[in-house]
């Protein structure tokens, strides 16, 4: 399919087909074309649940026991924020391809920066281009814009948005631990007192241009989070898709008021099962490009994971052997860039 003249220039400005054809990210072994990005179910949607409604815990139990996803509303961090946040991510992957790759990583081994790999933790065709950053213990976020050479109020208007938007989602990110805690009937700080001292948590922007085959290629492939929680801020266009019950894979409809929560691998170990972290996959269009800020929220590195007692019985015996975060996540990460992903919970299964 021909791209019109302005996706072809945003798609250019990518640097996707720079050193790569087209033909590289197109799935081989797809029998079925894709869906269109922007396909909803109206008799199965994502569950939307209002942070300060009575029965919230119960209800952010039941959607991460039954989903693994849910969307929020009410949570706290203001339009103004999310919205000036999006216009600067737009802006960063606007800005010439030339002038982002100066933000780049420095060695072939970091995580961190931007990129047309760093879209590649899960799949080596993935049609997107990202600038991944830290956040905590210790923010890299103006580290790795002072390559990039903006005027002032341009550096420092990015740099704020995402320092707040980061600052305000890892209270979220605490909250969010503390009522799913309750909703289990356990004690509000069961996972929250593992975080007092520090957490592991960075801020990635995702940016999936036109494709000329969307039905034939993925912005992501299907893959799930090992952190805790990953907080997903979505702009107008659709892509998300999340897997209900292991066969549907279920359209998230944007909700620019709401923001798309997952459960990562690691609370998925932690409760025992009790809560679950699923596969979830983006698609791409012809039409525009399609922006995400991840917010990924994790345990400081030394921080070892033992499945609560309480979440253990007769019923639902104990799945998942004690892990350290840190080796869990190097483990996770060497093997990067596999054509089918594995689920890194098969390796702590008992």
């Amino acid at each position: 399919m021909t791209l019109s003249d302005a996706a072809n220039h945003i798609l250019l400005n990518s640097g996707l087909l720079q050193s790569r054809t087209l033909g590289e990210f197109v799935l081989q072994d797809s029998d079925q074309p894709l869906p269109a990005q922007n396909l909803f179910s109206s008799s199965d949607a994502l569950p939307t649940i209002d942070l300060y409604c009575a029965g919230a815990a119960e209800q952010l139990a039941a959607a991460c026991r039954d989903w693994g996803f849910f969307q929020i509303q009410n949570h706290g961090i203001p339009l103004e924020l999310l919205n000036r946040l999006r216009a600067h991510s737009h802006s960063f992957f606007e800005l010439p391809l030339e002038q982002k790759e100066r933000a780049a990583a420095c060695s072939a081994n970091s995580f961190y920066g931007y990129g047309i790999a760093k879209g590649r933790t899960y799949s080596p065709n993935a049609w997107m281009e990202a600038f991944h950053m830290e956040w905590t213990p210790a923010s890299q976020v103006r580290r790795h814009m002072e390559r990039i050479g903006i005027p002032q109020p341009q550096f420092e208007g990015f740099c704020e948005a995402v320092e707040q938007y980061a600052s305000q989602a890892e209270k979220l990110a605490v909250q969010l631990m503390e009522l799913v805690a309750l909703g289990l009937g356990l004690d509000a700080t069961t996972f929250s007192r593992h975080f007092a001292g520090s957490s592991t948590s960075t801020v990635r922007m995702n940016y999936y241009p036109p494709c000329p085959q969307p039905s034939r290629t993925l912005g992501i492939s299907p893959h799930s989070d090992f952190n805790i929680f990953t907080i997903l801020l979505q702009d107008t266009v659709a892509g998300l898709q999340v897997l209900k019950d292991n066969d549907e894979w279920v359209t998230v409809k944007p909700n620019p008021n709401a923001l798309v929560v997952n459960v990562g691998d690691t609370l998925h170990a932690w409760s025992n099962g009790r809560i679950k972290s699923v596969m979830h996959r983006a698609l791409v269009n012809t039409t525009e490009p399609r922006l995400s800020v991840v917010y990924f929220f994790g345990p400081h590195p030394d921080t070892k994971i033992d499945p609560i007692p309480a979440l253990v019985s007769s019923d639902c015996p104990l799945r998942y052997r004690s892990f350290v975060y840190k080796q869990f996540v190097e483990q996770i990460l060497q093997n990067r860039g596999k054509k089918v992903f594995e689920s890194p919970l098969n390796s702590l299964l008992l």
